[in-house]
């Protein structure tokens, strides 16, 4: 098992149905960060968020199934694995998910618990819940995989907990709102951390989808930092880790700075950010 983790967050805009914007954008990420261990993407983003009534066509989830084979095939280069989001159907029911990407396959899938169904949100009319999820390991670490919404309630990270996650990796659909950076923050991911002991990276997309606009805003929070690093508000980034668990702090000269400021939305700009997670011996 290696001692550190190198995990990048892609805080990335998103096409609603253009898969292939969406497939190239996630390349370019993982070719300028060859030097990490994972890359992490938004919620949904291979098809992008939200689907809304083009999650009812056939074709749709068919070519993501494929797109997913072909993306998982390109991890065989013994590159970055990645962690995508898209729409999975099992054993007849369609859900919001999350694929482990590695060694040329798909090794995991996660499904979304807590599907929100209130002001912009209406998974509940598209999706099934999935069950609670299990950690996921990779390179010798447990890794928790709440999904957006997932940490909005504290009983999927209490379970991923108790099953022994190490850190919490959330990917996010996220609208923006006045004040919603320290919502999620001190309201949220903050009292995940703190209630189970773990560390909590927070990734979300930007961009916007008819009236709905996507700040961005990604961070991370140990149990004991507020905010240990930070995406700026309206951009499209990448983030990378660094610190013993659960400390965490920028790692990489030259990558993303982690800046502590908000802004209001504004026209994305493409970047990423990458931080180290080191691992303790298991």
């Amino acid at each position: 098992m290696a001692d550190t983790l190198r995990i990048t967050l892609a805080q990335l805009n998103q096409s609603v149905g253009d898969l292939a914007a969406n497939v190239a954008a996630m390349l370019a990420v993982r070719e300028s960060n060859p030097d990490s261990d994972l890359i992490v993407y938004p919620e949904l983003m291979l098809i992008g968020y939200p689907p809304e009534d083009l999650i009812m066509k056939p074709a749709l989830i068919e070519r993501a199934a494929t797109e997913l084979e072909k993306l998982a095939k390109v991890t065989a280069d013994g590159g970055p694995a990645m962690l995508v989001g898209s729409v999975f159907v099992r054993d007849g029911d369609l859900h919001n998910g999350v694929a482990l990407l590695e060694g040329g396959r798909i090794a995991a899938t996660r499904f979304k618990y807590e599907l929100p169904n209130y002001g912009t949100f209406d998974e509940k009319r598209y999706f099934m819940p999935g069950p609670l999820p299990e950690p996921v390991l990779f390179k010798g670490a447990m890794l928790g995989l709440p999904i957006c919404e997932d940490i909005w309630h504290p009983d999927v990270c209490r379970h991923l907990a108790d099953l022994g996650a190490e850190i919490f990796i959330c990917i996010n659909g996220s609208p923006y709102e006045i004040d919603k950076d320290v919502l999620r923050i001190d309201g949220v991911a903050k009292r995940r951390a703190i209630d189970t002991g773990i560390p909590l990276a927070y990734l979300n997309r930007v961009g916007g989808q008819d009236e709905i606009v996507f700040d961005g805003a990604s961070f991370v929070v140990g149990p004991k930092v507020r905010c240990g690093c930070r995406c700026r508000t309206g951009k499209n980034r990448s983030l990378p880790p660094s610190g013993r668990r659960p400390q965490l702090a920028p790692a990489r000269a030259g990558a993303a700075s982690p800046a502590l400021t908000t802004n209001s939305p504004s026209t994305p700009k493409t970047s990423t950010a990458q931080w180290s997670w080191p691992c303790a011996t298991m």
